[in-house]
């Protein structure tokens, strides 16, 4: 897990498997010969080359520029809970109310000249969009713990397209609904566990009782309850 918080004038991805990375701002980000990544990316220009079965949470001014082989690759909007990225994003002047994540280029060459290809109107090979059902945000981790009524009430900086907010509504509210649901079978657990320890006590109490009586069979006869004498 890599995480650079700070602004960046270029970042440059070479050659890295399995890893989880955060940038939160940054001019230019490259990524180049790298296989199985989880990139959160804030910038300006993302280029991606010869990369392979890798995830990019991406907020970029300008289309993503996709160059050589690139395979399994998959796009979705930026998905980082971290409020700082404002400041960050207004000191390099990154748009993030013009987020071009869905709109990649593919850079190819004829034997004399550069194609362009993509840009949201074509399918470009060796990429795809996130389905908004699969699509979550994440929170940065922190050197100090934070309180849980903050890490709940922080938000995602970037604007999301209509089908990735409604999908993280729907995840939240079956969030809150399980959590009633868990708290309602606790409670109900707490009193059938409750009732069944006051089943058992006075099991226990009977128990004495018989025996106390057999030792003592001038004591007065007992005809209560325990919640009578508690």
């Amino acid at each position: 897990f890599i995480y650079i918080t700070g602004p960046l004038a270029r970042v440059v991805i070479s050659g890295c498997s399995n890893c989880t990375i955060l940038i939160a701002a940054a001019s230019l980000v490259t990524i180049e010969s790298c296989e199985r990544l989880k990139v959160t990316v804030g910038c300006r220009r993302l280029h991606v080359t010869n990369s392979v079965d890798s995830t990019l949470y991406i907020l970029t001014n300008r289309h993503p520029i996709l160059l050589g082989e690139n395979h399994d690759l998959v796009l979705a909007p930026f998905n980082a809970l971290m409020s700082e990225c404002l400041t960050l994003w207004r000191r390099l002047r990154i748009d993030r109310s013009r987020n071009r994540w869905a709109e990649p280029l593919w850079v190819s060459r004829s034997a004399n000249s550069v194609i362009l290809s993509g840009g949201g109107e074509t399918g470009v090979p060796g990429q795809s969009l996130m389905a908004p059902n699969h699509f979550f945000c994440v929170t940065v981790p922190s050197q100090a713990p934070l309180p849980s009524s903050l890490v709940a009430s922080q938000a995602n900086p970037c604007p999301l397209p209509p089908a990735y907010a409604s999908a993280l509504q729907h995840k939240h509210k079956q969030v809150l609904d399980l959590r009633k649901d868990i708290a309602e079978t606790q409670a109900v657990a707490a009193g059938a566990n409750k009732q069944a320890l006051h089943k058992a006590i006075q099991g226990k109490f009977k128990e004495w009782l018989s025996q106390y009586r057999s030792r003592y069979p001038e004591a007065p006869a007992w005809n209560g309850s325990i919640e009578q004498h508690a």
